[in-house]
């Protein structure tokens, strides 16, 4: 049964498609139908897996010296957090498989001021307006930074490069002092590349993950629902009713879009096997959905990802390899008939 939204969702679609083949755009009814049904879907990011962008062989371990430069210690502070938290290469002070090192220049903060003039209309006491001159001044600050590192093992270099950001920040007030009272510490400022840095050296070194979108498929009644519960990162129980969206729904493209949700919830699992084979019976259904054919190239990525990653050596290194972000202990609960 489809819900008074999605019916909705559809007949716009359709009567929009109509529409537009009045345009000079060699298309079909049935394509436009679809690319524009796609609004009825609901957007979601999941975190995949990849490969280090630099690194062409697994490391188990690191030793991070601290990088030369003023904010050194502190970068190869935040990179020993980070690689940690990815959880995929050691970080140890003794007895590591390689060595990390660099040098990290941050530059001074170079500020600009200037004001911009307006007329304005105000009033008096009495009622009356008037027109004045109203000036607002700005405050910009701007600074970058670079670093170069090298990863080495026994005096080889495994991996190698320099990096560069920037951040650049304005504010606005009645008074330049007041404007400058609203721009963050040059500390701050400092820190936000330090981060930028950090993960660009990581996703260097390290297999890393990606936020990757994906646009959920709405329809009937129990695809709808399926939603819901995906929202509330309750998986198992939108795994039920697209489940059963999958085994009991007549229409061809409600059965497209539960293979489709389902194949989402398999590659947020690591399931990247399944996830193609749903991803391709929501294609065979309605092979003219951008929204499907865009879902094979990405787990087809992700295979090919995971592929690197196994003849790089890093596959014995984590099993968190085969699972990208592995689902906490869900109660099972079943599906309300809906």
């Amino acid at each position: 049964m489809i819900n008074a939204s999605a019916f909705f969702c559809m007949i716009i679609a359709y009567r929009n498609s109509i529409i537009m083949l009045d345009l000079p755009v060699k298309m079909t009814s049935i394509t436009l139908f679809f690319a524009l049904l796609s609004a009825c879907s609901t957007a979601v990011k999941e975190e995949v897996l990849v490969p280090p962008k630099a690194l062409n062989q697994a490391v188990s371990s690191v030793m991070i010296k601290p990088f030369s430069g003023a904010y050194g210690k502190l970068l190869s502070t935040q990179l020993q957090g980070k690689l940690k938290s990815e959880g995929h290469i050691d970080v140890r002070n003794l007895g590591s498989e390689a060595i990390l090192n660099g040098e990290i220049i941050v530059s001074n903060v170079n500020e600009e001021r200037y004001s911009k003039k307006r007329e304005v209309t105000k009033k008096r006491e009495n009622g009356t307006k008037y027109k004045t001159i109203k000036t607002t001044y700005y405050v910009s600050w701007r600074a970058s930074a670079s670093v170069s590192y090298s990863l080495l093992q026994n005096g080889v270099v495994l991996a190698a490069h320099r990096h560069d950001t920037n951040v650049s920040v304005t504010e606005q007030g009645e008074s330049t002092a007041q404007a400058k009272a609203y721009l963050p510490t040059k500390e701050a400022m400092a820190l936000s590349m330090l981060t930028n840095l950090t993960d660009k050296i990581v996703h260097d070194i390290s297999p890393h993950k990606e936020i990757w979108s994906f646009n959920l498929q709405g329809g009937n009644d129990l695809l709808s629902a399926g939603i819901e519960y995906y929202k509330k990162k309750l998986y198992s129980q939108a795994e039920g009713y697209w489940e059963r969206a999958l085994n009991t729904s007549d229409a061809p493209e409600d059965i497209a879009a539960a293979a489709y949700n389902l194949g989402v919830l398999r590659m947020r699992e690591g399931r990247l096997s399944d996830a193609f084979s749903l991803f391709q019976k929501a294609d065979s259904l309605q092979p003219v959905n951008s929204t499907y054919m865009e879902a094979l190239r990405q787990v087809e990525q992700a295979g090919q990802g995971k592929e690197v990653l196994k003849n790089r050596g890093f596959s014995s290194l984590s099993n968190r390899l085969h699972c990208l972000d592995c689902l906490s202990q869900e109660s099972k609960i079943q599906p309300m008939a809906v």
